[in-house]
């Protein structure tokens, strides 16, 4: 860590037990209702801070917040219920006082994860060490806390299952020297040459495979309200429309027998649009920190991650394998990102 940023701490977080009430909030001001009525009903069970967990992988308006207190045991009651919330390695902050300026704490949080090369787990968390206190705010201490997604573990693990060990200890060489503080450039080098050592030995369906389970993970939640509107009428197209409409990231995906073809948005668009070269035009238009330290020295086959972001929802819901072919990628040149996902032939 360097001397100019002292106050973000790297750290290993267990998975929780909480109870929780999640809701869409406009302000937060909204929070401090939820955690009334959480405490009165699981008091008993609290053993730990309150804290909430906000979930960046749903386009809403406004803001998906989830009150939680650590029990020790489940608690379903009147709108409560009781998660396991993963862990992982994270990166914190301590703040102090009124949470007037909480988002600047946040923003340094989020600056230094990305320095480091590392994409959030979209489930970035307050802990409320000291209050919420309505009438003192300057006594509140705030831990803001940001797990990361766990990438590298993934492609790990997918080496493995698919090429074996020994195939996969000369893919990763070096990863030992890979660490959470590691900068992105360092992060960037070396996942560039670790593709480019799958490319000399992996076919292009086992490359897909294998960066496609290095995708986040969808939450069962949100497979689920999938799965909801497809039993409906056993529809692809209007599974492939609810999918759209709940997705601020792509275009409206189409299809052509089995084959499904969904487009990725800019980021940025006006950044995207006012770019005039092409690594001006990657960071405004892919979220991805180690693309935007890499740039067009980006390797393409780490783009087909996106496609097994989409596929979850297609293989949760219709219970069948979806392949996933990278058709273009911005950092090889192209104006967008798309991929093609195969369903199987006798399903269309």
């Amino acid at each position: 860590m360097t001397s100019e940023e002292p106050e973000v701490a790297f750290k290993v977080i267990g998975d929780i037990l909480v109870a929780s009430i999640r809701r869409t909030i406009q302000s937060r001001n909204e929070l401090m209702p939820l955690f009334k009525n959480l405490e009165e009903s699981v008091s008993e069970y609290i053993c730990g801070p309150p804290m909430t967990i906000f979930h960046l992988d749903t386009p809403v308006e406004g803001f998906d917040a989830e009150a939680a207190f650590p029990v020790r045991e489940p608690v379903e009651a009147g709108g409560i219920r009781s998660r396991i919330v993963s862990g992982g390695e994270a990166w914190s902050v301590m703040h102090y006082g009124s949470y007037e300026n909480l988002a600047q704490s946040a923003q340094k949080l989020h600056k230094y994860r990305h320095s480091r090369g590392l994409a959030t787990a979209l489930l970035p968390r307050e802990i409320y060490h000291a209050g919420p206190f309505e009438d003192n705010p300057e006594d509140n201490v705030t831990e803001v806390v940001d797990v990361v997604h766990d990438w590298q573990d993934r492609f790990w693990n997918g080496l493995g299952e698919i090429l074996g060990e020994d195939t996969r200890a000369k893919i990763v060489e070096g990863a030992e020297e890979i660490t959470p503080h590691s900068t992105g450039f360092e992060r960037g080098a070396w996942v560039k040459t670790a593709l480019k050592r799958l490319e000399e030995h992996a076919d292009e369906e086992q490359i897909s495979e294998i960066i496609c389970r290095c995708a986040h993970v969808r939450p069962g939640a949100d497979i689920a309200q999938f799965r909801e509107v497809y039993e409906k009428n056993h529809d692809l197209d209007e599974l492939m429309a609810a999918y759209a409409e709940s997705q601020g990231w792509i275009e409206k995906p189409y299809r052509k027998g089995n084959v499904i073809y969904t487009t990725k948005v800019p980021m940025n668009r006006e950044g995207w649009e006012n770019a005039t070269t092409l690594k001006e035009k990657i960071p405004q238009f892919c979220y991805c920190p180690v693309v935007h330290h890499l740039l067009d020295e980006t390797p393409s086959i780490f783009c087909h991650c996106g496609g097994g972001w989409a596929r979850q929802v297609f293989e949760g819901v219709l219970g069948v394998k979806v392949k996933v072919k990278l058709l273009k990628t911005v950092v090889a040149g192209d104006n967008v990102c798309a991929w093609e996902l195969h369903l199987p032939e006798d399903f269309a």
